[in-house]
């Protein structure tokens, strides 16, 4: 695990702390075997953070060409 990683220990501290490294070590203790899941949900939910309140894009080219949706019917 990468305790030295910045953005594993801000999104792993409770309210707007930082942990230390060791810190992290200590509380990733809790999270094996599965801590690389950890570290990639943590770094995904970072990027997420980052970008809320930016507006999405919207490709007006496909989203013209979108069919709308069909049911199916069974008979």
């Amino acid at each position: 695990m990468p305790t030295g990683d910045l953005v594993l220990r801000r999104m792993a501290a409770p309210a707007q702390r930082l942990l230390s490294a060791r810190e992290l070590e200590e509380r990733a203790r809790a999270w094996q075997p599965w801590r690389g899941y950890a570290v990639m949900h943590l770094w995904r939910t970072a990027a997420t953070v980052r970008t809320v309140g930016a507006q999405p894009e919207v490709n007006t080219e496909v989203a013209a060409r979108r069919l709308p949706s069909r049911t199916l019917t069974c008979t």
